[in-house]
């Protein structure tokens, strides 16, 4: 190769040696300008336990226990859940739907059946199976404590996103109500996640995941409204970004019962820096928050439809100066994770939202 030559190809190889310097071994991120986020509740408690010869003890100190027990000693937790096969369903329909970053609750006993088919996606931490040795879950039944020590929260991200700051929360036991009965929401730990997503080099968003108290009598209530209380402190005095913050998941709540605009989004609004709304009211209800004032309002038999206002929910919150912000494009009950007989797998339909990256 003569001088000119040799010249030449040292010329054409600068730009990609700088590169390779400057990378650091980073892969180059896209810059990334819209996101699709989406929360849904897997209901993935196992169909039954078995209790063994403790069924037959439980049946005979505790005649009233509240939950079946039936002739084979098998403990009924959750007979029309979507079980193994419906859940790998379910980790198909995520697939197909693309989401950017979802959240799961309940996913429990049937986690590998979900992310076998979300190999494209980041997790966060697995907590563990609804399971247990049958004389501990036998004592703490009868000491009424809790029977296992998970949160059944998830987290995905697409792998082209950087994932970091994990923070595992249990509710307050204020903010828990129920054992045996309503709902039963003492058994594990309920509570919420929190997350820091990297979408490109200028832009993170953060997430909140959350599960809260199941149930629609005034204590239930009682115990969400101290849940609010629980997440609006951490958000205010413990996440320290100036990042856009999305918040989703079951939060067992109708706005017609709960008072989660006065105590949560009304609180964060009230803030100097922060401008938060629910994308359902804001895309689908006319950006009217309904009226509060139904106690008994009843959520297991919700008419639904693409639009309705749903227990699960996203909402989204900006910082008034911060030079990333979430504007939303739009929302919807995502009504086809059935199986092929048309019966709905999760426990509620999944709510997505689009939202559009802007930058300053």
């Amino acid at each position: 190769m003569n001088i000119r030559s040799l010249l030449y190809v040292i010329v054409l190889a600068i730009p990609e040696l700088l590169f390779v310097c400057c990378s650091n071994g980073n892969e180059h991120r896209l810059q990334v300008d819209r996101i699709c986020v989406a929360t849904m509740n897997v209901d993935g408690l196992p169909v039954s336990i078995p209790l063994g010869d403790y069924g037959n003890l439980i049946k005979e100190l505790v005649p009233s226990f509240p939950i079946e027990i039936d002739e084979d000693n098998n403990m009924i937790v959750n007979p029309g859940g979507p079980g193994a096969e419906g859940s790998r369903r379910i980790g198909k329909k995520i697939r197909e739907k693309n989401w950017d970053v979802f959240g799961l609750n309940e996913d429990f006993n049937y986690h590998d059946e979900i992310w076998n088919s979300l190999d494209g996606y980041s997790m966060g931490r697995y907590m563990g199976r609804f399971e247990g040795e049958l004389g501990d879950i036998f004592q703490k039944v009868l000491l009424n404590k809790r029977l296992f020590d998970i949160d059944g929260l998830e987290f995905g991200a697409k792998s082209q996103y950087k994932v970091s700051g994990e923070v595992i929360r249990p509710w307050i036991p204020e903010a828990v109500y129920g054992y045996l009965t309503n709902s039963q929401d003492s058994l594990t730990m309920k509570g919420f996640r929190y997350y820091q997503v990297s979408l490109d080099e200028q832009a993170t968003v953060d997430f909140i995941v959350l599960h809260a108290d199941a149930g629609m009598y005034k204590e239930d209530i009682k115990a969400r409204e101290a849940a609010f209380g629980q997440l609006y402190d951490f958000i205010a005095k413990e996440i320290v970004t100036d990042n856009p913050l999305v918040i989703m998941g079951d939060f067992n709540c109708l706005y017609k019962r709960d008072r989660l605009k006065e105590l949560f989004i009304d609180r964060l609004n009230a803030a100097d820096d922060l401008v938060a709304g629910d994308a359902w009211v804001e895309k689908n209800n006319g950006n009217v928050y309904p009226a509060c004032g139904q106690e008994s309002a009843d959520d297991d038999h919700m008419d639904v439809t693409e639009k309705s206002e749903m227990l699960d929910k996203i909402i989204y919150v900006n910082r008034k100066n911060a030079p990333i912000k979430l504007r939303l494009e739009s929302v919807s009950n995502v009504l086809d994770f059935t199986d092929e007989d048309g019966k709905q797998l999760s426990d509620h339909h999944p709510i997505e939202a689009a939202f559009a990256v802007e930058r300053k």
